[in-house]
């Protein structure tokens, strides 16, 4: 991914967990390796940084000021590689993912459990249930999933296409970064 080093974002699957007392995410290859870190602050305009296992920062996820979209921005870097636009037209969250100079659609990570996601909002003690979450293209074509289970943690499973007409690197961070960003 132009810009973010010191992580390899190109494998295709990917687990992340999230401490159920505060939220504190830690992201693992298919092989168990842990890649990355992040806490999120309770605060709904925020920076969530993302650092590697040597404690440095990789990338952060970072509110923009103006809306409720958040920019993907590498360490070092004040140009965003990708930006989260929430689609707020659904009860559902969803969000659009895009390219940082263009603009152009890469793909969309959108819950496909609308009953869920209905009591997850209306009823508090339902917050807790995870999210599942498809990715799509830019032509609506699934290329993968986030799924969640409730443990101990809460856990969430990144399966993701390695094909060449997506940008892997680019969806691989917007995917891990949707669970910190979404507040319900």
């Amino acid at each position: 991914m132009d810009g973010i080093s010191g992580v390899d974002l190109s494998k295709r699957t990917y687990k992340v967990e999230q401490s159920l007392v505060r939220n504190h995410y830690q992201v693992y290859d298919g092989n168990g390796e842990l890649l990355l870190r992040a806490d999120r602050a309770f605060r709904p305009h925020r920076t969530v940084p993302f650092v590697n296992t040597d404690g440095n920062e990789v990338f952060s996820v970072e509110a923009n000021t103006v809306d409720d979209d958040f920019r993907i921005v590498p360490a070092g870097s004040e140009r965003p590689l990708a930006i989260l636009e929430r689609d707020t037209a659904l009860l559902r969250p969803a969000w659009n993912v895009r390219h940082g100079s263009s603009e152009r659609l890469l793909a969309s990570i959108e819950s496909r459990e609308p009953v869920v996601e209905f009591f997850r909002y209306y009823v508090p003690l339902m917050g807790v249930l995870p999210h599942t979450y498809v990715i799509e293209d830019a032509d609506g074509r699934e290329i993968g999933t986030l799924s969640g289970q409730l443990t101990l943690s809460e856990t969430y499973e990144l399966d993701i296409e390695t094909t060449e007409h997506i940008d892997q690197k680019r969806v691989v961070a917007a995917a891990l970064s949707v669970d910190a960003l979404d507040i319900n």
